[in-house]
């Protein structure tokens, strides 16, 4: 019985290190903009600056394409709980119905067209409590991926 018991202690033991590593991990959230602008520059250029409410916000390009990470959820302009990746087109070869279609069949990116035709697509992350750098960085390779099938679906 003796035996058994150690066993099982040591299985505990040996599964709770393992998970050590990964509860150590520093989590990044919205309130030191720079880490994840220096996140958003291994994918191409980018700058922080303040929006029109004086909230962060950074301006990129991946692959020459221009795009914004707005914060939000700030207080007093800093501490902010969530970011949006934005891109922008201008007259781009499509209609409601394309935006629709691309909606309707991806669940990643959300694009609307306002009333002169040109099409925006956003892109959410939720930074309350937290996200892991790999997180963060996948976050980033995904909108870079997701860019590039957008400018596709757009006919660019």
């Amino acid at each position: 019985m003796s035996r058994l018991v150690l066993r099982t202690a040591g299985a505990l033991f040996a599964t709770t290190a393992l998970m050590a590593p990964a509860a150590a991990e520093e989590l990044i959230d919205g309130t030191d903009p720079a880490v994840i602008e220096n996140i958003a520059s291994g994918y191409g250029s980018a700058s922080l600056a303040k929006d029109d409410y004086g909230d962060p916000m950074i301006e990129g390009r991946i692959n020459g394409l221009l795009y914004y990470v707005f914060f939000y959820g700030c207080v007093e302009n800093k501490n902010c709980n969530a970011i949006q990746f934005s891109a922008s087109f201008e007259n781009p070869e499509t209609d409601l119905g394309g935006v629709n279609e691309w909606n309707k069949h991806k669940r990643f990116g959300t694009a609307s067209m306002d009333e002169e035709g040109d099409v925006s697509l956003q892109y959410d992350l939720n930074l309350a409590y937290g996200v892991s750098r790999a997180n963060l960085d996948d976050t980033f390779d995904y909108w870079r991926t997701v860019l590039a099938e957008f400018e596709d679906h757009l006919g660019w």
